[in-house]
């Protein structure tokens, strides 16, 4: 018999696997298998939310955030799998409109795009916000993307909480566009989802 806070997560589970994101989701009851979770050092915690990554060298990397919170998982499993930033097309524009992200709307030979292209990356590998997707969007291919967004110049850089839309013009550091995201509205105060400030 499954215990009931194990069974709770099927629908976090159906959400992760209906996610066109590139990850295999199942699930492993540890009493009557034990050996996999041994092998990713689950022992106790149930549930346990895990990525395994198979091959030479396997590793494996646990996730200590709320497991029944799926936007925050999958933020976390992107980056965990990922580890870098995630490609905005016009075919996924509607990941943007559920959960936290930071996206970089810029163009490739702009140069203060290419000049903070490595602080964009420290903020996709801050591990301190496990609920934040970070991204961006290639103007010069993905032009309606950008149009929609009513991108005038390059970087353009928008704090999408759950729709809300919030443009960013602060300092271009990894540490200050995570101060902005700790420090941003929160949803009660925000306008229409829609809204770009």
């Amino acid at each position: 018999m499954r215990l009931p806070e194990c069974k709770s997560m099927t629908p976090v589970l159906e959400v992760l696997g209906l996610n066109d994101v590139g990850l295999n989701v199942g699930r492993v009851d540890c009493r009557r298998q034990p050996d996999p979770c041994l092998d990713m050092d689950i022992k106790k915690n149930y549930p346990s939310v895990a990525v395994h990554f198979e091959g030479e060298g396997r590793t494996t990397a646990l996730y200590d955030g709320d497991p029944q919170h799926a936007d925050a998982l999958l933020s976390w499993a992107l980056n965990t799998v990922h580890g870098r930033v995630v490609q905005i097309s016009t075919s996924t524009i509607s990941r943007l409109f559920s959960g936290l992200w930071f996206v970089k709307l810029f163009a490739p030979w702009c140069m203060h795009c290419r000049e903070m292209a490595g602080e964009w990356r420290a903020l996709a590998n801050d591990r301190s916000l496990p609920e934040l997707s970070v991204g961006e969007v290639n103007c010069d291919i993905n032009e309606e993307v950008c149009e929609r967004f009513q991108v005038e110049g390059y970087p353009t850089l928008l704090l999408i909480d759950h729709g809300r839309i919030m443009r960013y013009s602060g300092e271009r550091t990894a540490h200050a566009f995570a101060q902005f995201v700790r420090e941003r509205p929160t949803l009660a105060a925000s306008a229409h989802p829609e809204d770009v400030e």
